[in-house]
């Protein structure tokens, strides 16, 4: 679920796991917390609320943060790319408690991924592109997520940042998290193989700076599903969305 409504702000196990005080001597760090509601995603699953820490680390080319590990191989000014290498945990991962419509279907793990990046810094925003390769051999699938994002100063205290993006994920992730096995099917839940999809996603933060250090951030997003996904017997519906309020403090 978190991959298609909050990865970004997924509790940071990698991160918690590699800060240490000399990173915080040379470094820049980031602790929050947040909370949010989500559309439900699967059959039987109506909203949730959801809440998170917020763990992000910074030094150099360096970045730690819910999302994996990040090293920047170029940094770039503007209208110049840079480019990226990073590792970190994704899926729709889920047990069969989790909604009425997973009950019988077997339980689906998170993934560790390799991939590389590239991001563009123009002065009417940012254009990025990421390519993730599973290599921990649970979907063995592959995601391509292009995106673009600005941040507006409309006033002393508040930025707007708008964004919009696409992804793309094969059919073995597809397969691996929204089939249907032949041994998991039944009078109302049809056997399901499915194909490689693209989500398309529009969001908009507002994000208040308290002080230098301190921040709050409300992140919006909404998502409408690929038939690969939508058309799934355990998917609820083809659209999802998300809100949540998180607030930060950055060392």
């Amino acid at each position: 679920m978190k991959q298609l409504v909050f990865t970004a702000l997924c509790c940071s196990v990698i991160s918690s796991a590699h800060v240490t005080a000399d990173m915080l001597d040379e470094g820049t760090l980031t602790l929050g917390v947040g909370g949010g509601v989500h559309d439900g995603l699967y059959k039987g699953q109506d909203t949730e609320d959801f809440a998170f820490p917020v763990i992000s680390y910074e030094n150099g080319p360096l970045s730690i943060s819910g999302e994996g590990i990040i090293y920047r191989l170029t940094e770039a000014e503007d209208g110049q790319f840079a480019i990226s290498a990073g590792l970190g945990v994704s899926g729709n991962s889920y047990k069969s408690s989790d909604a009425d419509g997973l009950k019988g279907m077997s339980r689906r793990h998170d993934g560790v991924d390799i991939g590389a990046g590239i991001a563009w810094e123009t002065g009417m925003g940012s254009f990025s592109a990421m390519v993730r390769q599973d290599v921990s051999d649970t979907h063995k699938g592959q995601q391509l997520d292009l995106g673009y994002e600005i941040t507006l100063p409309v006033h002393p205290y508040l930025l707007v940042s708008p964004s919009a993006g696409v992804s793309y994920q094969s059919e073995d992730y597809v397969d691996y998290y929204f089939g249907v096995k032949d041994k998991e099917a039944t009078a109302d839940r049809a056997a399901y193989k499915g194909d490689g999809t693209v989500n398309t996603t529009l969001g908009v933060s507002f994000i208040i700076p308290i002080t230098d250090h301190w921040n709050i951030i409300n992140a919006n997003t909404y998502t409408w599903l690929g038939d690969g996904i939508s058309d799934s017997p355990i998917v609820r519906k083809d659209k999802i969305w998300s809100t949540s309020l998180i607030t930060t403090y950055t060392f």
